[in-house]
C-alpha cells in the first residue's frame, strides 16, 4: 500500500467512524464489572448498617434492662413505705390511746411541759394537748 493509499483509507474510516475525543478522567468501565463494584458496595454500607443496628439494640436494651431494675427497686420502695407509713400509724394510734387513756384520769386543763426543763407551765386543754403530741410523734414541730 502507497503512502497516498494509507492516507485515502485513514480518511475513510475516519468518516465512516469518528473517532470520539479521548478524556481522560473518563475511564471505560465494563457494565457487568460496574454492577459488581456497585453490588459489592451496596453490600458493604448494608454490613456498616447492621453493625450499627445491632450496636443501638444492644444500647436500648441495655437501658430497657436498667430502667425495668429502677421500676422495681421503685415499686420495692414505695411498698416499703406504704408498710412503715401503717407501722407509724399504728404507733401514732397507740400513743393516742395511751395519752387518752392518761387524760381520762387527769383533770380538763392540762400541764404542758412535755419536753422537760424550759417550757412553760402554761395550760392548754385536751384536744389541743392531742394535737401536739401527734405532731411531736410525727415529726412535726409542737407548739
Amino acid at each position: 500500500m502507497t503512502p497516498f493509499d494509507k492516507d485515502v483509507q485513514d480518511q475513510l474510516v475516519t468518516e465512516t467512524r469518528p473517532e470520539l475525543p479521548f478524556d481522560e478522567n473518563v475511564a471505560v468501565v465494563d457494565p457487568l464489572e460496574l454492577a459488581h463494584r456497585q453490588l459489592k458496595d451496596a453490600t458493604e454500607r448494608e454490613n456498616r448498617l447492621n453493625a450499627e443496628i445491632a450496636a443501638l439494640r444492644r444500647l436500648v436494651g441495655g437501658h430497657e434492662d436498667k430502667m425495668a431494675r429502677m421500676r422495681r427497686t421503685i415499686a420495692d420502695y414505695h411498698e416499703r413505705e406504704q408498710q412503715m407509713a401503717g407501722t407509724i400509724n399504728r404507733d401514732i394510734g397507740r400513743s393516742l390511746v395511751d395519752v387518752d387513756r392518761v387524760l381520762q384520769r387527769q383533770p380538763r386543763v392540762y400541764p404542758t411541759g412535755l419536753g422537760g426543763v424550759g417550757h412553760c407551765d402554761c395550760t392548754m386543754d385536751r384536744a389541743s394537748l392531742i394535737q401536739r403530741v401527734v405532731r411531736t410523734l410525727r415529726g412535726g414541730p409542737g407548739d
